[in-house]
């Protein structure tokens, strides 16, 4: 049960069930969550999860490491490619 993949689908999945309260909730959810984000606990095992594949993303970018022509563009690499700046939490 402590393997990273079930970490994350954990995580994932308590993250999207929270997320879809909220939407259920309105525009009234901040007031559900009033003393505790819900969302935040998995947010942080999710971000662990991503931030290498971000920070790796942001350094080929900077560098110009990676031909877009040569290599197969993932989700990833076109949201890099549309975006400047650091990645912020």
């Amino acid at each position: 049960m402590d393997h990273p993949s079930n970490v994350f689908v954990k995580a994932f999945v308590g993250a999207q069930k929270n997320s879809a309260k909220r939407t259920i909730a309105g525009s009234i959810w901040p007031l559900l969550e009033f003393l505790k984000d819900e969302v935040a606990a998995d947010r942080a095992i999710l971000d662990q999860f991503a931030q290498p594949f971000l920070e790796k993303s942001l350094r080929e970018k900077k560098s110009g490491s990676v031909d877009s022509e040569d290599v197969t563009q993932t989700l990833l690499d076109y949201l890099m490619d549309k975006t400047s700046g650091e990645y912020q939490r």
